[in-house]
Parts: C-alpha cells; sequence; structure tokens
C-alpha cells in the first residue's frame, strides 16, 4: 500500500506502484584515473573513466497505474 504522489490516494492492497520521473537535468562527470580495474592473464589492470555529460534524475514520483497512464499519455 501506498499513497499516490499525484492525486493522493491511497492504494489497494498489492497493487503496482509506478516512478515516474518529473525534473530532470544535464550532469558533467568528470574523468577519473584509474576508476576500472579487472582481472587479465592473474594481473590486476586498471582502465581510465574517461567521464562525459548524461542526465540526472532530480525528482521522481510514485504514483499510481491510473494516475502513470494519464501523464504518459499527455507527454
Amino acid at each position: 500500500m501506498f499513497i499516490c504522489q499525484h492525486c493522493n490516494a491511497q492504494a489497494s492492497f498489492k497493487e503496482k506502484s509506478f516512478l515516474l520521473t518529473s525534473k530532470t537535468r544535464e550532469k558533467l562527470y568528470p574523468s577519473r584515473v584509474s576508476a576500472n580495474k579487472y582481472r587479465q592473464a592473474n594481473k590486476i589492470k586498471k582502465t581510465d573513466d574517461p567521464g562525459g555529460i548524461g542526465t540526472e534524475i532530480v525528482e521522481a514520483k510514485q504514483v499510481c497505474k491510473l494516475c502513470y497512464q494519464t501523464l504518459t499519455q499527455l507527454e
């Protein structure tokens, strides 16, 4: 059981909840030296992580099935 964060209705027992992403932002990830480790021929090798640009979830709402269907149709 949970309370829908869109319509504030209490969901029934065993009803599935859906996570709806409401806000995102661009994120710049810096490069990291020797971030990834793996084993090759009984030696531990390290590789660099190049970093880059991606999106990050700022706010996600837990909504019921009815609200999820109506909000995804609007997009």
